[in-house]
């Protein structure tokens, strides 16, 4: 782990350990897109103030209490952090409330009842509750792919030409 992701686990790990959130669906939804949504503009951080990081939190600001983050990581000179800060402590939520967050990609549109099937299926598989989004992607060729921090499955006829390509 580089000293980057290592910094930013301390200060998760040690923000995590005074904040005590409820495991509510709407919330590990809402905190993975805000993770997602700041981690796409990282050089703005190294010029941010921790008032920046306020108007950013936005609503999660109370619970997760990154005002004190960000007053903390001002006065440290290392708020370029915040992103990563924020992803490990939405991991950290995540494992602690037995949650795996997956993108699936599939050869074609699902129905809603496939969908729901999906959903059924992965949470049955991997144990835990499970969120995840849905990406078409053609070239899988009838099948799907499912991606995640600690999971990776592929049942594809593209699979198994792969395979057949390594064949001697």
């Amino acid at each position: 782990m580089d000293r980057q992701l290592f910094l930013a686990y301390r200060y998760a790990r040690a923000l995590f350990a005074v904040v005590m959130l409820p495991c509510e669906d709407s919330f590990i939804a809402e905190l993975e897109a805000f993770a997602v949504a700041i981690g796409k503009n990282r050089s703005f951080w190294f010029n941010a103030t921790s008032s920046d990081c306020q108007k950013a939190a936005g609503g999660l600001l109370s619970c997760c209490r990154f005002d004190i983050l960000g007053d903390l990581l001002q006065r440290d000179g290392r708020l370029w952090l915040f992103p990563d800060i924020v992803a490990a402590f939405s991991a950290l939520y995540q494992q602690r409330c037995n949650v795996l967050w997956c993108t699936v990609r599939i050869s074609h549109e699902l129905t809603v009842e496939q969908h729901a099937e999906l959903g059924r299926f992965l949470e049955k598989i991997a144990g835990k509750k499970v969120f995840f989004t849905v990406k078409r992607d053609p070239s899988l060729i009838a099948g799907i792919r499912v991606e995640g921090e600690t999971v990776l499955w592929e049942c594809s006829i593209a699979q198994r030409l792969r395979a057949l390509q390594r064949l001697p």
